[in-house]
This record gives structure tokens, sequence and C-alpha cells, in this order.
């Protein structure tokens, strides 16, 4: 659980420890309250350091009270969200494309005594539910966009 103790604040709100160059009314600094079990703050000391090693954040962490100051640096930080989210569409997308692929080649056996396919509904679903992005199966029963 992480607890954001101070986000984006008016010049007129700052705290009287506030440095005059703060850039949290600037929308481009967080303060997250450091965690007091060990081994959440070692996960996140050692995630804000990789964004930190990276180029995109600065992070201080102040002792009184206990927090995590972190600046982001909005360009390479928009960058780097646009890979990830760019990653993510393309693993999603080759997921997808690969259940196509196996509902495609679905061999469906015939049943004999009728000479009609025994798993065509089961394979016409595979393929429906394949083609549909998962977030909207996620959403609930409408196909609409929202």
């Amino acid at each position: 659980k992480l607890t954001i103790t101070s986000l984006t604040r008016p010049t007129t709100l700052q705290p009287r420890n506030a440095h005059k160059l703060s850039v949290h009314p600037a929308g481009m600094a967080v303060d997250l309250r450091v965690p007091a079990d060990a081994t959440n703050r070692a996960w996140l000391e050692k995630e804000l350091l990789a964004l930190e090693h990276d180029g995109l954040i600065d992070v201080t962490r102040e002792h009184t009270p206990a927090y995590y100051h972190i600046a982001v640096f909005a360009e390479p930080f928009l960058k780097y969200a646009a890979r990830i989210d760019a990653e993510k569409a393309a693993k999603l997308e080759a997921a997808r494309s690969a259940a196509v692929q196996r509902a495609l080649a679905y061999t469906i056996p015939v049943d004999e005594q009728k000479g009609a396919p025994a798993g065509l509904l089961l394979a016409g679903t595979s393929l429906l539910l394949a083609a549909i992005p998962v977030s909207r199966r996620m959403r609930g029963s409408s196909l609409r966009p929202e």
C-alpha cells in the first residue's frame, strides 16, 4: 500500500519547510510515506532508484517526517510510459493472435452418425472470444465502447 502524503499544491499552501524552488506547485512532484515494513520499504526503494538511474525521476528520502520526495521529469517519463504501453499492447496482440491461430488449427471431429461437426460451436466461440479485445470482455457484456 502506497500512501501519498503530498501531491500538487498551490504556492499559497506550501508548508513552512518547503523549498522556494519546490516543484509541487507545477504538478511535477509527489511525496510517498516511507513504508514501516522493511520488505516493502526495500522493494519501493529498489524501484525508485531504478527509475532514478534511468533518468525518469529524482528521489530524496526525507526523515522528519519520513517520506520520499519524488520529482518526475515529464518528457523522459512520458516516453518511458509510452514504451511500456506499446510493449503491453504488443504482448496482448501476440496473445490474441496466438489464440486465433490455435482456434483456426483446431481439428473439428465429425459425429459419424449425424455427419455434423461435433465441436463447431466450441471452435466458433473460441474464435469470437479471441477477436474481442480483452478490455471489452472484462468490462461486462456490452460490446459498445465506453
